[in-house]
């Protein structure tokens, strides 16, 4: 593949203006040796870091960051946005930074391209950009990108905007993992997430009966693999698929069994759960009593409303 230079690609105001400084580019980042390109298809090495993945044409300020952020994130990393999309579709990160001017996509039209696929939609996107004129960052900002800043920038003005972001993720998928009753539209960070998680919700509830319904029939039906499903459903609800369908069993097991018209071992039939000490177990987890306790304590409430 041919090797465009950074300069041509838009970096030229921010080496100019590293020359007026007399410092060179490595000098202004205190470059100090290179990290070779990550491979792009590795494994994550460490599950409970967040991934990051960078998408910068310059081999310096990418192995930089890069080099700067290894101790705290799987970091990958590629030198051009088409190469970007095709990783971000296969490992689904937690972060996104990317300069707008590369080879072959640029940032803008990358950012449109995350922002627009299910797959990817939910992951904040950070665009790094040597243009500081207003117009630039407004189209950043309308693309869908979670922040816009210019270069050169201070490492830790991005290091407080990536913990920004994944922080307010956090928070969106506290708030879903423990309230049983919340919406998808109180969670969702997009239409797109909202759509997505509607769609698990129908899948779901479509096959709630059959016991025999498992994660791959859910990854099948919503067009992911495991993998991107595991992640996109832990970046928006911090719940693994497995455990969003039994959340989704006994949280249809709680209206039926307040509903009255079934005993326990029909709605535990009705749900599609074969084992009851599992059913009870994980009501229990769920509600902090068990399917029988919580049916008498919903009648003493009734009792004592009226």
């Amino acid at each position: 593949r041919r090797r465009v230079t950074p300069a041509s690609y838009g970096v030229k105001e921010e080496e100019e203006y590293f020359s007026s400084l007399n410092l060179s580019y490595t000098d202004y980042y205190n470059i100090s040796g290179t990290l070779a390109d990550s491979n792009k298809k590795n494994k994550i090495d460490n599950e409970n870091l967040p991934v990051l993945l960078i998408i910068e044409d310059n081999d310096e300020l990418r192995n930089y960051l890069a080099n700067h952020f290894k101790n705290n994130y799987n970091v990958y990393q590629t030198d051009n946005g088409r190469d970007g999309i095709e990783i971000a579709y296969d490992i689904i990160p937690d972060i996104i930074i990317s300069d707008i001017m590369m080879p072959e996509m640029d940032g803008i039209e990358l950012c449109k391209e995350i922002k627009t696929n299910v797959k990817t939609s939910h992951i904040p996107l950070i665009l790094l950009t040597a243009k500081s004129l207003i117009e630039n960052q407004i189209e950043g900002i309308e693309t869908g990108a979670d922040a816009y800043i210019t270069k050169p920038f201070n490492i830790k003005l991005l290091e407080t905007s990536i913990n920004q972001l994944l922080e307010s993720r956090r928070k969106l998928r506290e708030v879903f993992s423990k309230n049983i009753n919340v919406k998808p539209k109180d969670i969702s960070i997009t239409s797109i997430d909202e759509k997505f998680i509607n769609r698990v919700l129908d899948i779901i509830e479509t096959n709630i009966s059959n016991p025999d319904f498992s994660v791959d029939h859910l990854s099948k039906d919503i067009g992911m693999s495991r993998a991107q499903l595991h992640r996109k459903l832990i970046a928006i609800s911090d719940l693994p698929p497995s455990g969003f369908i039994r959340n989704i069993r006994l949280q249809r097991a709680e209206r039926l069994l307040v509903e009255g018209q079934l005993n326990v071992s029909e709605v535990i039939h009705e749900v599609g759960i074969k084992s009851r000490s599992y059913f009870t177990k994980s009501f229990r987890e769920m509600y902090g009593l068990s399917p029988t306790e919580y049916v008498e304590k919903m009648k003493q409430n009734n009792n004592s409303s009226k």
